[in-house]
């Protein structure tokens, strides 16, 4: 894969699991920024990466929470591992 392929991919994961997390494009778009400190458009591969591990320990978060209250694991609006 190409650096501008993989750029693209890894823009549209961020912007799917943002969306998945319930924040809207501009939401997502300013978490980007303020985690990376890096302007959306100027965001590379590197970028893109800690923003998506950053939503990885925000879902552990979210999945042990669930387990804490007995809520049941996955379900339709679970988001893929």
């Amino acid at each position: 894969m190409s650096s501008a392929h993989d750029r693209v991919e890894l823009r549209a994961a961020v912007l799917d699991y943002g969306d998945r997390l319930g924040w809207s494009t501009p939401q997502t778009i300013h978490f980007t920024e303020a985690l990376t400190g890096c302007h959306w458009q100027r965001c590379r591969a590197p970028e893109f990466l800690a923003v998506l591990d950053e939503y990885l320990m925000i879902l552990d978060v979210m999945a042990a929470k669930r387990h804490r209250h007995g809520e049941p694991q996955g379900g339709d609006d679970a988001l893929p591992a």
